[in-house]
């Protein structure tokens, strides 16, 4: 499981590969992969983080609807 680090700034970090990443990049990796994103305390921010990664990825709205099924099947609850 990846774990993605989000800062006061907005931006990123991945602390697998050691590098900010975009939400776009997010995106990408939640449809290949599992992933929590914590804020700095340590808080599970992860669905809040995917919905901007949506916004930012800005889809059709079939690939919209298939990232939020997806949220789903995992347990996020909305």
């Amino acid at each position: 499981m990846r774990i993605l680090k989000r800062y006061k700034n907005r931006k990123v970090y991945d602390t697998t590969n050691s590098k900010y990443i975009t939400l776009v990049q997010v995106f990408d990796m939640f449809e290949n992969e599992p992933l929590i994103v914590q804020d700095l305390e340590g808080n599970e921010i992860t669905l809040s983080v995917l919905y901007d990664a949506i916004n930012a990825k800005k889809p059709s709205p079939q690939d919209a609807i298939k990232a939020l099924n997806k949220m789903k099947d995992k347990g996020f609850v909305f």
